[in-house]
C-alpha cells in the first residue's frame, strides 16, 4: 500500500483529516483524554456533528464508569446498614453505564471488530504475525546474533 497521495482532492482531504476535531462544550473535565480515542479509532473526514456529540456523550460515559468502578473499590460490592446486607447501588449503574457505553460504541462503529475486521480474520493475522515473530527470533540465534542489539520485548521469554 503506498501512502502517496496523487490528486488535490486527497491532498485537501488529508490536511482536514491531520487537524483536530473540536471538542464539544457538553465534555466534562477528565473526559478529554477518552474523547480523543475514540475520535482517532476512524477517520476524520467520516465524523459528523451529531457523531462528535455523540462521542463527547461516551466519553463522559467512560469517564463516569471509571469515577463508579473507583467507588466500588472504596465501598466494596456490598453494603450493610442496620445489620441487613444489600448489593451497592453503584453496580447497577456502573451495569447500565457499561451498556450504554457498548451500544454507542457499535453505533459510532468505534468498536475493535470495525477496525480489526472479523475474528475469524483476525486469528488468521495473528498465526501470519507469530510467524513473523518466530522468523525475526531466527536472526538473533547462531553465532552472529550477538551482533544485533535485541528489541526489549525479546529478552521477556
Amino acid at each position: 500500500m503506498s501512502n502517496r497521495i496523487s490528486s488535490i482532492s486527497e491532498q485537501v482531504k488529508h490536511i482536514q483529516n491531520a487537524g483536530p476535531l473540536p471538542e464539544p462544550d457538553i465534555l466534562q473535565d477528565g473526559a478529554e483524554k477518552y474523547f480523543e480515542s475514540i475520535i482517532r479509532a476512524r477517520p476524520r473526514d467520516s465524523w459528523h456533528d451529531l457523531d462528535v456529540t455523540h462521542a463527547a456523550h461516551l466519553a463522559n460515559d467512560f469517564l463516569d464508569a471509571e469515577q463508579l468502578r473507583q467507588e466500588i473499590a472504596d465501598q466494596g460490592t456490598v453494603l450493610e446498614n442496620g445489620g441487613r446486607e444489600y448489593q451497592n447501588p453503584r453496580c447497577k449503574i456502573l451495569e447500565t453505564t457499561m451498556r450504554r457505553i457498548y451500544a454507542t460504541c457499535r453505533y459510532l462503529k468505534v468498536n475493535p471488530s470495525e477496525q480489526l475486521g472479523r475474528i475469524s480474520n483476525l486469528n488468521r493475522r495473528s498465526q501470519r504475525e507469530r510467524e513473523f515473530l518466530e522468523d525475526f527470533k531466527k536472526i538473533y540465534e547462531g553465532e552472529d546474533g550477538d551482533l544485533l542489539a535485541k528489541p526489549p520485548w525479546m529478552d521477556e521469554d
